[in-house]
């Protein structure tokens, strides 16, 4: 064995007499036995540096939507090779292995679930406090307050489930769809701040009267993004299954 600092004996020279068989000469390219020098056929010189690793391709997935393993990464920083190489857009079958865009039937197959858990019991609490108000000629002003503290609620709590849900990874109706809200970059959970913004965008489109277009916009685009996922840079994935 060798030091890092010294080579090893020239393993051309003579042999020394010894009792015991030598080896037999070394060949150009072999590595001393420490790992250190390189033989080039004439004199030992430092060998190179053993290459880095090679990650394998894919991601470990969150385990909270049972995605197929090399999905996404569990937080933003995500490993090289996420998506298409720089300049260029994915291919049209997904993100990253195990995943793929989630189209216009799945997206508004979740909307329509997202729906029904506000309205229908918006609706029926809504029935119940008006038939609670209009007691005694609609003097009941204790029913009206409760009312009107209700709807304040259930407009808070529609916000919430608009912007923080989202943030960690999709709504109700998107988890019971499999489906996943990520950055387009990394494919990590897109967080708070993109989510409101995310949300912003929805709203200002329907304001001016292009909510029909956002949502169909999702069925020619190549990555199936709607026109406030393309404006913050977010996607709708689900897993692949075989």
């Amino acid at each position: 064995m060798t030091s890092a600092g010294t080579p090893p004996e020239d393993p051309l020279q003579p042999a020394p007499a010894q009792p015991q068989p030598q080896p037999a000469p070394v060949g150009t390219g072999t590595l001393s036995p420490d790992g250190h020098w390189l033989w080039d056929g004439t004199r030992w010189i430092p060998a190179p540096p053993p290459p880095a690793p090679v990650p394998p391709p894919g991601y470990p997935p969150p385990p909270q939507y049972g995605y197929p393993p090399s999905a996404y990464p569990p937080s933003a920083d995500a490993p090289p090779g996420y998506g298409a190489a720089q300049g260029q857009l994915a291919p049209a079958i997904g993100p990253a292995p195990g995943v793929a865009y989630a189209g216009f039937v799945a997206r508004a197959g979740a909307a329509i679930l997202d729906g029904l858990v506000f309205v229908v019991p918006f609706i029926t609490f809504i029935t119940v406090i008006a038939a609670y108000a209009n007691q005694d000629g609609g003097s009941n002003s204790a029913g009206v307050a409760v009312g009107v503290i209700g709807l304040v609620t259930t407009c808070l709590a529609g916000l919430a489930y608009s912007i923080v849900l989202p943030a960690h990874g999709g709504t109700w109706g998107m988890r019971a769809l499999h489906l996943r809200v990520a950055r387009a970059d990394n494919g990590a959970n897109i967080g708070m701040a993109l989510s409101f913004g995310r949300w912003l965008v929805y709203i200002g489109i329907g304001a001016v009267g292009f909510g029909w277009l956002d949502v169909l916009w999702v069925i020619w685009d190549e990555r199936r993004q709607s026109l406030h996922d393309k404006a913050v840079g977010t996607l709708v994935v689900r897993p692949i299954v075989n």
